[in-house]
């Protein structure tokens, strides 16, 4: 019995999207049952032996992955969002599903993404260095704890996701998967990078060919950040993670003039 639903999202390009979904045939190392999630695109998806959604006009990215959740309705014990521009190595996503079922508090594990047109491995798992900037958690080729990951290849675990929720409905295109990741965070569970679970990635083709902006989401993204959840994350993400030094923020407020309006 399949314990995973993919959820694959697309805007256009078709031959990607089965590639993609030929790569989960083939590569997932497990029974998974697949979701097309066909977010407007000019030429409508279509494929039989798996579940094909139709939406006539472009809702956004973060509107699929919720549609492709609440489709599965909590059925599956594990949820894989993949982007339509990736393909899977051979046992990607059970190597994903392995290393979440030996670690419960796990919430949300992502996979090693190599960038198809010359191998480069990009950025996976985010953390901090001891100077408290990002930094990749990418070395080796064991699962590392991280603070977030890329939601082009991620298993979330379902029953977390009905306890913190989907993804964030204000972000259309961007920045949800970071938000949701350290929402999981905020509530005790833990983020990882599995390096032995590979995809190649085009990478953001569909934004960049059908002109998606994503400066709105990431000012949102920052807003979100802003203010005295702040002084929470502080206590949930390590300042120095090589001490598991943390902090806390105290606020001061006072009052300063308006700003005058440019002429």
């Amino acid at each position: 019995m399949s314990r995973v639903g993919v959820v694959i999202s697309m805007l256009n390009f078709n031959e990607l999207t089965d590639k993609c979904v030929d790569s989960v045939i083939k590569n997932a190392g497990v029974d998974c049952n697949i979701l097309v999630i066909d977010d407007g695109s000019k030429k409508p998806y279509d494929r039989t032996g798996i579940h094909v959604m139709r939406f006539d006009e472009p809702h956004g990215n973060t509107h699929s992955i919720n549609t492709g959740i609440m489709f599965f309705d909590n059925k599956y014990e594990y949820i894989m969002n993949l982007d339509n521009d990736v393909e899977l190595a051979p046992n990607a996503i059970k190597e994903l599903v392995d290393i979440m079922d030996a670690q419960p508090s796990i919430a949300i594990a992502g996979s090693m993404r190599i960038r198809e047109r010359d191998g480069k491995k990009i950025y996976c798992g985010q953390m901090l260095d001891t100077r408290g900037n990002c930094a990749s958690a990418n070395e080796g080729d064991m699962a590392n704890l991280c603070l977030w990951v890329s939601g082009c290849s991620v298993l979330m675990r379902s029953s977390i996701i009905q306890e913190i929720g989907m993804f964030d409905k204000r972000f259309d295109n961007y920045c949800q998967d970071a938000e949701w990741c350290l929402r999981a965070i905020m509530n005790d569970y833990s983020v990882a990078i599995v390096p032995r679970s590979v995809v190649y990635h085009v990478g953001e083709i569909t934004m960049q060919t059908n002109l998606i902006n994503n400066l709105g989401d990431k000012e949102k993204f920052m807003k979100i950040l802003s203010g005295k959840w702040l002084q929470d994350i502080l206590e949930h993400l390590p300042l120095d993670i090589t001490k598991g030094l943390y902090g806390r923020l105290k606020y001061d407020t006072f009052n300063k003039p308006a700003p005058t309006e440019l002429t």
